[in-house]
């Protein structure tokens, strides 16, 4: 016998000895032996259950996953079609399809739903105000060109619409101008937007994050960096400024006009009020409180009283 056939016999003596203690235990202990029966009996059941149990989870989430996937799907079928029916260029071209073919009411139906949907633009609010002016409308006329200036201060054709109907209407009254300082601050912030401000404002803070970092990595070393970081802080400020005034020009400043032939002014919110006078579509105006269908006004000379809600419109 060699070592190899040794080392064999001794591994599968030492193998087969524990087993026949093991054996003989069980025999005197059949208490233990029912023990560990039950032991082995129970793992087994357990493993099977959980087995059960991640099969039905697994099918679960295949299910749920199939129902997500499925609600998904008819989600944004339900709203490419609703957006596609609501696409606001199409509806647009329409409604200048009816302008052109001098279907007016058709063309300010068109556009004013989509303005009631929530579709804003300075090009809707702009044909908008057209549609209304060549039916006679003057008062929201001069409503929808004050708001495609409010998004969009460099739509000239806007501008000058808005000033031709304002020529037009009864009780239209030159505003005397400002001081020349108010005159060039509002002058700046007409230049952009409220939304345009805000995006200059994020992209000179991005600018000036970078221009820290820079400053950290390179230990200071160049001095331009420096003086760069500096005029970028100007230019945060310049652009804050002007964005917070414009958030607190509108936020402070409601205007809005006169949309009916001939309106009442009353000195309370009541027709027993005393008349003070006597307003016409286009005339527009700063809105004060409300209450009760009732409208606060104040006029560009001052004059204060109150008048239906219904027959004026807010723009701003």
């Amino acid at each position: 016998m060699n070592k190899k056939d040794i080392k064999l016999a001794i591994i599968s003596r030492v193998k087969k000895k524990p087993l026949k203690r093991l054996k003989f235990f069980f025999v005197r202990n059949p208490r233990l032996k029912s023990w560990v029966v039950e032991r082995i009996q129970s793992f087994t059941v357990s493993m099977v259950l959980i087995n059960a149990n991640n099969t039905r989870r697994r099918n679960l989430s295949v299910s749920f996953v199939k129902n997500f996937v499925t609600s998904v799907v008819k989600i944004y079928l339900i709203i490419f079609t609703f957006s596609f029916a609501q696409n606001p260029e199409l509806q647009m071209a329409k409604a200048n399809e009816f302008y052109q073919n001098e279907q007016i009411s058709q063309a300010v139906e068109i556009c004013q739903s989509l303005v009631d949907n929530g579709f804003e633009s300075d090009a809707l609010f702009y044909n908008l105000g057209n549609a209304y002016h060549r039916n006679g409308e003057f008062g929201k006329a001069i409503a929808n060109f004050q708001r495609a200036l409010r998004l969009n201060p460099k739509n000239d054709d806007a501008a000058f619409n808005l000033h031709h109907t304002r020529l037009k209407t009864r009780d239209f009254v030159e505003i005397p101008k400002p001081s020349v300082f108010i005159q060039i601050f509002e002058s700046i912030r007409t230049k952009l937007s409220e939304s345009y401000w805000l995006f200059f404002l994020q992209i000179s803070i991005l600018v000036g994050i970078l221009l820290y970092f820079l400053r950290k990595l390179t230990f200071g070393k160049f001095r331009i960096l420096r003086w760069i970081f500096q005029i970028n802080l100007i230019f945060v400020l310049f652009f804050a400024g002007f964005w917070i005034a414009n958030i607190v020009y509108f936020s402070t400043n409601k205007s809005g006009v006169i949309t009916e032939t001939a309106v009442e002014i009353f000195s309370e919110p009541s027709e027993f009020g005393t008349h003070i006078a006597t307003v016409h579509d286009g005339l527009e105006i700063e809105f004060l409180k409300t209450q009760s269908g009732w409208q606060g006004i104040r006029l560009n000379d001052g004059t204060v009283g109150w008048v239906p809600k219904k027959s004026v419109l807010q723009f701003r």
